[in-house]
């Protein structure tokens, strides 16, 4: 000891040591020699290796996998930013039991070239009987106003279903425009028996079609159809609004909103889906800008055999009425007592401006047993 104290000089080092899974501090005094008067069997120091630090997994989401998952990546680039607040303007413009019918669905409303207005409608009549089995048939009948709040109902049936080979054994959920040279237009929902490509059982399948009129209560089919690009081609609820002097058409394409245009309202381009959720929409302008009421899922997706019953109504907004944004608010309605409808209450929006600027939304309730219309209130949103 005394021959190290001489020859070096004292270096201390502090070196941690794992010991019974506790750290401990050792303090450690190491002589560090004169080269001329080597230290025989001397051990040299033990190296410490510097512990190795495990590097942490990835935070990046991994790549969604499956259709389901897919599906819901889509979802997640959607969100519900605010509510609308609407009321009640109508609460019964009409009911079943006014119109010997079973069901009335789909309300289409067009200011006439009078000034009045006209409000089309799907009847399940009763008392038909049924062409095919488990499948009742539906026709198009209308009601007439003067101020687009008080309706009184018109006799007879504007149109009428087809056969049992007919695309429109079924022909509901119109949609009343005016065509060039002050002609009307109607594209309604024609269905049909077929048979669907994925598990090969019969099932009602879905085409827009179209027909004509020069006073808008006597119509001619046109024996044109549009078929939509997804699963089945369905497609149906067509709403249609001028744009720059083309003709959009918004469309059912099963649970998605699609879109198409046309120069002639009659013959329709290729569509494209603009939402993949959702059904049954409706485009008003206001104020220039463009408003869709359209009924959607809560969460932007739907599961396999979805509730559709749960479906909020939704709005959503663009400058042009080509380009929609990713958010949508909520349509809150409130009762003549001031209580919230609930949402399965608000089914099949249809919409028109009136000359005062503002609009009204018509709807059906989940049954289809009455039509009422709804108005905002306060200001809405712009884009």
């Amino acid at each position: 000891m005394t021959r190290a104290l001489l020859s070096g000089m004292l270096i201390s080092m502090f070196v941690l040591v794992g010991c019974d899974q506790q750290t401990k501090t050792e303090f450690i005094s190491q002589s560090t020699v004169i080269p001329d008067t080597p230290i025989p069997n001397t051990p040299m120091p033990t190296k410490i290796e510097a512990p190795k630090i495990k590097e942490k997994e990835s935070q990046l989401p991994k790549p969604p996998q499956g259709k389901s998952d897919r599906i819901k990546a889509a979802a997640s680039k959607y969100s519900l930013v605010g509510i609308i607040q609407f009321e009640l303007d109508n609460p019964e413009i009409v009911a079943i039991e006014q119109m010997d019918s079973g069901s009335i669905v789909g309300p289409s409303v067009v200011q006439l070239l009078n000034g009045q207005y006209r409000m089309y409608l799907q009847s399940r009549p009763k008392g038909y009987s049924r062409l095919i089995d488990g499948y009742e048939v539906t026709h198009i009948v209308s009601l007439i106003s003067d101020d687009a709040l008080t309706w009184e109902i018109e006799p007879g049936v504007r149109i009428e279903h087809g056969g049992v080979d007919d695309l429109d054994y079924q022909a509901g959920e119109p949609e009343a425009f005016i065509g060039k040279e002050d002609k009307y237009y109607m594209a309604y929902t024609g269905r049909y028996l077929g048979v669907d490509e994925e598990n090969g059982k019969d099932q009602l399948m879905h085409r827009i079609l179209f027909a004509t009129s020069d006073d808008g209560l006597e119509w001619t089919k046109t024996g044109t159809h549009f078929a939509g690009e997804l699963r089945n081609d369905f497609a149906s609820s067509a709403d249609v609004t001028l744009i720059d002097d083309e003709y959009v058409i918004y469309y059912s394409g099963g649970r998605v909103i699609a879109s198409t245009t046309s120069a002639d309202g009659l013959n329709w381009e290729k569509g494209s889906v603009l939402f993949g959720f959702g059904h049954d929409s409706t485009v008003v302008e206001y104020e220039d800008n463009y408003y869709m009421f359209v009924k959607i899922p809560k969460e932007f997706y739907y599961e396999k055999n979805p509730e559709l019953e749960k479906d909020i109504l939704g709005m959503v907004m663009s400058e042009d009425g080509i380009n929609w944004p990713k958010e949508f608010y909520q349509v809150v309605v409130n009762d003549e007592y001031g209580d919230e409808i609930p949402v399965f209450e608000l089914q099949d929006p249809g919409s028109v401006t009136l000359p005062d600027g503002s609009f009204r939304v018509f709807l059906n309730n989940n049954m289809g047993k009455a039509i009422y219309s709804i108005k905002l209130i306060g200001r809405i949103p712009k884009p």
